[in-house]
């Protein structure tokens, strides 16, 4: 069962819901818990649908928090008890499917309000929420197996109060459940923003959190598995029903696995939590604040709580300052944290003792200068470049001076947002400082996180390289490089070596 458990959790299991979900048929008490877990394993494809359901299919963001100082405000405690309701109905059915659909549903609602950042609202939150969750499930398996994850599952039960109350008929035992959960993660909110670093984890969203971070969700994670492992047991014991008798075998799941399809997926999901958390890191760099670039799920909610908890408007809200993520960190001179600067680092110094060729020895100068007309900028065509002059912006020098914000406002076009907007003036300022750069080398190396000529003079060639193998397969890298051959060792090269030459935009 150990072998068939794992094979299907490195297969299914792509976000922490998926994992929690999953960890938590381990942990089942009730009667013929063996054959329950079957039940959930065969029927994976609805048990782990249903787990992401609540984010992406109903988007009822507000049921997905408990903000404990704000009098419990949030949907969550009443959507947990329908979709426990709907899975006592479903069981006492036997409709199976539908059992293990509901059941996912429910581990969703019981698991968000058990997660810090749901517990709360504040402007300082949106720094790092989003690095947060990508953290988490990129290292889900490495907190789950800490001593502060195994205690707080071998400590874990509820308060006399939910303890009297599950035992009674009925499930006044939930809330109560819900909220002491709720609770003690609240205690954890301020600790998540002032021991996560985004400075740290932009690149890799794992290697912002501290040794205090990592304690506080090793912890939490575990309290949430024991809690969807004794909800599943209330269930089923009201339910009153015995499991069906299912088999699954490793040759079985095996005969239905793609690897290769596997690790496809696996990396687009990735690629695209990468670039929701560049986009928040690019706002807070340039704003102090990250307010355009959240997530759908985090902005309803902000807005939600505005209105109805703050009573202000969005406008008030956004120009209410923040405090800096990360403060609470201690990290001795001595201790280095491994990020993909390390790594990129360690290639620099391997590249260092390769010769310059001797093209790269003469002196280069930017393709691109500020007086240069608007057209001639990166990702910039004839149209836009009417548009923009429209509004004012006739050359470069226009562009990078001007306030994003108000001129896409000025512009009216859906598909030109304030991150669009910002994206032209990043291309357009590396191709200004960086020598030897061609327009569609500065929107690669944007997309990539590399935006300024320093950054891509301290970065070596073979690390650039692997990090454009993504954005060239992608969409975006296909439109950028409209057929053309994409970049090979000898042109990064040529674009550090033109880096190191830079000018300042004046």
């Amino acid at each position: 069962m150990k072998l068939l458990f794992r094979i299907l959790y490195a297969q299914k299991c792509t976000s922490t819901h998926h994992k929690l979900a999953l960890d938590a048929l381990r942990y089942l008490k009730v009667e013929h818990s063996a054959d329950w877990a079957t039940l959930f394993l065969t029927e994976i494809e609805q048990y782990t649908d249903g787990a992401k359901a609540p984010d992406k299919k109903f988007k009822d963001f507000r049921n997905h928090v408990l903000h404990v100082k704000d009098n419990f405000w949030g949907g969550a405690v009443p959507t947990a008890e329908l979709w426990y309701a709907r899975l006592v109905e479903r069981l006492k059915d036997k409709d199976w499917r539908r059992v293990a659909f509901c059941a996912g549903v429910l581990s969703h609602y019981v698991t968000d309000p058990l997660m810090p950042l749901h517990t709360g609202q504040t402007e300082d939150e949106g720094q790092v929420h989003k690095f947060i969750e990508w953290g988490t499930a990129k290292i889900y398996r490495e907190l789950v197996t800490t001593h502060a994850a195994a205690r707080a599952m071998q400590n874990w039960k509820l308060t006399a109060d939910g303890q009297a109350a599950s035992a009674k008929a009925g499930n006044d035992w939930l809330p109560l459940m819900i909220i002491q959960g709720a609770t003690l993660a609240n205690e954890h909110y301020d600790v998540m923003i002032d021991h996560y670093d985004p400075v740290r984890g932009r690149k890799n969203a794992a290697d912002g959190f501290d040794d205090t971070s990592r304690e506080s969700l090793a912890t939490l994670l575990g309290w949430s598995i024991k809690a969807v492992a004794f909800v599943l047991d209330q269930a089923i014991a009201e339910a009153n029903v015995a499991p069906p008798k299912r088999s699954l075998t490793v040759s079985a799941v095996l005969s239905s696995v793609s690897v290769p399809i596997f690790w496809v997926t696996r990396r687009m999901a990735d690629k695209q939590e990468r670039k929701v958390v560049t986009a928040i890191w690019k706002e807070l760099q340039e704003t102090g604040k990250v307010v355009h670039s959240l997530p759908e799920d985090d902005q309803a909610i902000r807005t939600a709580h505005a209105e109805e908890v703050l009573q202000i408007s969005i406008d008030e809200l956004n120009r209410r300052p923040t405090r800096k993520a990360g403060t609470g960190q201690q990290t001795p001179p001595e201790t280095q944290t491994t990020t993909d600067r390390d790594v990129i680092a360690i290639s620099t110094a391997r590249d260092a003792a390769k010769p310059v060729p001797t093209d790269q020895k003469r002196v280069l100068r930017p393709y691109l200068q500020p007086q240069n007309h608007i057209v001639e900028a990166p990702s910039i065509g004839p149209k836009t470049a009417d548009r923009l002059q429209r509004i004012g912006i006739h050359t470069v020098r226009h562009l990078l001076t001007a306030d994003a914000e108000q001129s896409t406002e000025q512009l009216g076009q859906h598909w030109i947002t304030v991150d669009v907007f910002r994206k032209w003036q990043r291309q357009a300022s590396l191709m200004c400082s960086a020598a030897g750069l061609r327009g569609h080398d500065a929107q690669l190396l944007i997309e990539i996180g590399i935006d300024t000529a320093e950054e891509l003079a301290n970065t070596a060639p073979s690390a650039i390289l692997e990090l454009l193998k993504d954005v060239v397969a992608s969409k975006e890298g296909e439109r950028i490089l409209r057929g053309g051959t994409p970049p090979d060792l000898a042109e990064v090269e040529r674009w550090v070596a033109g880096a190191t030459q830079r000018r300042e935009v004046a």
